[in-house]
């Protein structure tokens, strides 16, 4: 089944705010928390996402999001650009 998620700038601010909470990583990615309202237990790797206990491989354009989230400052992750995407669940 295909699911479209949206990172939005609301989820940018919580991505942000589990980082300096402590969260790890793979579980305050902006892509793993987009999937997380629907999927909680979300997390997120460099190709793969983790959800119900299965690995996901990502697009190339989910994966580039990632390292554009993961290679910004702090403070300019709040500054990404919103990005909408699918996932074949």
């Amino acid at each position: 089944m295909k699911y479209t998620f949206k990172v939005t700038k609301e989820i940018l601010k919580e991505s942000v705010k589990k980082l300096t909470n402590g969260d790890t990583s793979s579980r305050s990615c902006a892509i793993a928390c987009a999937v997380q309202k629907q999927f909680p237990d979300a997390r997120m790797g460099n190709i793969w996402l983790h959800v119900d206990h299965r690995d996901i491989a990502v697009s190339k354009s989910v994966s580039d999001y990632v390292a554009m989230f993961d290679t910004a400052e702090m403070e300019d992750r709040l500054n990404l650009p919103e990005f909408e995407f699918t996932l074949n669940l």
